[in-house]
C-alpha cells in the first residue's frame, strides 16, 4: 500500500492511511516542496510512484491493448 509522504514544510497527515483525494491540490500558503521530493512510499518506506492519478504521482495515461491473431504467428527453433 502507498502511503503521502509530506514534505518537512507541511503539516502531517491526519493518519497514516490518509491519501489525498483526488483533485486534491496543497494550500498555496504552504512552501513549496523540496525539489525531486519523492511524495509517495510503498510499503517498506521506499519512494514509490502512488496511485494513479493522486497528487504527486504518477498520471493516468492511456493504456494499449495490442492483440494478435494465433493463425499468422511463426515460431521457429
Amino acid at each position: 500500500m502507498h502511503k503521502f509522504n509530506s514534505p518537512p514544510s507541511w503539516p502531517v497527515p491526519p493518519t497514516d492511511r490518509w491519501r489525498p483525494p483526488i483533485g486534491w491540490s496543497p494550500d498555496p500558503a504552504w512552501p513549496p516542496a523540496p525539489d525531486g521530493w519523492k511524495f509517495w512510499l510503498n510499503g517498506r518506506g521506499m519512494p514509490a510512484s502512488g496511485p494513479i492519478g493522486a497528487f504527486g504521482a504518477v498520471q493516468g495515461g492511456r493504456l494499449e491493448v495490442v492483440a494478435a491473431d494465433s493463425s499468422q504467428l511463426l515460431m521457429t527453433v
